[in-house]
């Protein structure tokens, strides 16, 4: 019997082109099948199988989150370990390998709030007045795009409404970010505002799986992965490294030495600044302690330490808690199938396979993986890495009839300012124009400047023009001549991963595919607080 695992795929949302309620959670199952062939040179009479504890086979994983929106996470961090310019130095990044000789850079994820402490505008609006202290949205949505971690931090600017602060963090990050990933950054994670024990009930009511304060003991400094721990509303600790004074290396170095005999830690640890030691780190101390981590830990030393974000660890964490691998062997031929009851809102879907047999491998076949390595031909012993495409997007239109009928009902300005954000995700058009006038019709609340009035900023359609469609390299975007604003352009494959980005104040814009294979893939152009969405086919 065949075991499948469920591939979903689900089609942007065209403008102008609207589906009825019933439609809007439509899916497609494939039921393809996850499958490794491996075929050795001879029968073996033993092999085992097994799912790695930790991603790429690590012996211990390490987290490193920032609080508060500081600008150095993107200024310094990230140039530092992705790979960028700092004060007009060059680095090259650090990295560990994926066990097969495939380079991966160290990552971090910032925890995020929408709006200041003072005067509760957009922090992160790249015109605003901090936008040489916090994060911009083209920031951060670049960091998510090379799959560092965005995590919700609840509403500065209304601390102690906990259910309101979480969603509308949560709706408005969404909404921002719609050039990071299609459909916007859906979070996973909550970091208590304030240490404050009483944003975890409501955040779990949410659907976020962990919730991170200093104060709870559990994974803090770490934790054995393959202990018996509860997988379900997670309250999770994490080390706080307050000032130049708490020795990072020291900290991760007890994971290392804890990883024994089986055991497999991972720890988080979290400060305010990076370049301010009265927040926490310097930069030369950052710096200090990320290359001792990196010689001793990463690709060119033990190579066997896991640095990513929360997220991806507890995905990989979750995802392998439910999936099943089968095995079935015929003469030389090893077919491995793998199944389970996956959730479908998580960012990562992966695994890693232990296969040690007593024949040689001769070679590896894998269908239906999104990406993969392996290494072991010509050896006894293999590791397979598979990731794979899970996640389901659900339509825009879905939560923003959810919130304007909860806001329509309850009257409420913090509904209405949540209904709000998901009306701005749905495409310009007829539709989302219903939406606006339902809540324009709700007495006496405030609303964004213009959303109720005529014109392309109250959600009458951007009358572009794309052509030609399909072609074959070059595509024209052609806008009125009165439509001057700065246009955001991203342009995503069938997966959701980005493929470039660019931003222009033109009425024409030439757009090249000639690079990228035959297909499908997905125009996003943010402008005027609006979003539009297009296929376009690039044919032979």
């Amino acid at each position: 019997m065949k075991l499948h695992i469920k591939n979903f795929n689900i089609r942007f949302l065209l403008p102008l082109v609207f589906l009825p309620v019933a439609c809007w959670a439509q899916i497609t199952d494939n039921s393809d099948v996850l499958q490794v062939v491996v075929n050795f040179a001879t029968k073996p009479s033993t092999y085992t199988v097994e799912k790695a504890p930790l991603k790429y086979n690590k012996t211990f994983a390490f987290s490193f989150q920032e609080d508060d929106d500081n600008k150095d996470i993107y200024t310094h961090a990230f140039q530092y370990l992705n790979g960028g310019m700092i004060g007009g130095v060059v680095y090259p990044g650090l990295s560990f390998t994926d066990g097969c000789g495939n380079i991966i850079k160290y990552r971090m994820s910032s925890s995020t709030s929408s709006f200041s402490w003072f005067d509760s505008t957009d922090i992160h609006d790249p015109n605003g007045a901090y936008q040489n202290i916090a994060t911009t949205w083209p920031e951060i949505n670049e960091m998510y795009s090379f799959k560092w971690g965005i995590s919700n931090h609840g509403l500065t600017s209304d601390v102690g409404n906990y259910a309101y602060s979480i969603a509308r963090d949560h709706s408005y990050i969404k909404r921002m970010t719609q050039l990071a990933t299609p459909g916007g950054i859906d979070m996973g994670v909550f970091v208590n505002t304030n240490g404050d024990i009483n944003y975890s009930a409501p955040a779990f009511d949410q659907g976020y799986l962990v919730c991170y304060r200093q104060a709870y003991d559990f994974g803090n400094p770490s934790f054995d992965v393959n202990s018996v721990w509860d997988h379900n509303d997670i309250k999770m600790g994490r080390t706080f490294l307050s000032s130049n004074r708490i020795n990072l290396s020291a900290i991760v170095d007890s994971m290392a030495s804890s990883s024994k005999n089986g055991a497999r830690h991972w720890g988080v640890v979290f400060t305010h600044s990076i370049t301010d030691s009265a927040s926490g780190y310097d930069f030369t101390n950052f710096k200090l302690h990320m290359n001792y981590l990196a010689n001793k830990y990463g690709k060119s030393g033990l190579d066997n330490m896991w640095m990513t974000t929360e997220e991806e660890v507890l995905d990989y964490l979750l995802v392998n808690n439910i999936i099943s691998i089968n095995a079935q062997l015929n003469n030389n031929r090893l077919v491995i199938t793998i199944s389970g009851d996956v959730p479908t809102k998580y960012r990562f879907y992966a695994t890693s396979l232990l296969l040690e047999a007593d024949a040689i491998i001769e070679s590896i076949e894998i269908s239906d993986a999104l990406d993969y390595s392996y290494n072991g031909t010509g050896t006894s012993k293999s590791l397979i890495n598979l990731s794979w495409s899970g996640k389901v997007l659900v339509p825009p239109q879905q939560p923003a009839e959810t919130w304007v009928s909860k806001a329509e009902l309850t009257q409420s300005q913090d509904d209405v300012n949540i209904a709000v954000d998901y009306v701005m995700m749905v495409p310009a058009g007829p539709e989302q124009a219903a939406f606006r006038s339902r809540l324009c019709a709700i007495p006496q609340k405030k609303l964004p400047d213009n959303f109720c009035t005529t014109g392309v900023a109250s959600g009458e359609a951007l009358h572009f023009i794309l052509f030609p469609n399909p072609a074959k390299n070059e595509f024209t975007i052609e806008f009125p001549d009165n439509a001057r604003d700065e246009k955001r352009i991203a342009l995503f494959d069938r997966t959701g991963k980005c493929l470039f980005r660019k931003l222009s104040a033109e009425s024409r814009i030439q757009l090249n595919l000639g690079e990228y294979p035959c297909g499908i893939y997905h125009l996003i152009i943010e402008t005027a607080g609006l979003i539009y969405t297009r296929e376009i086919v690039r044919s032979e």
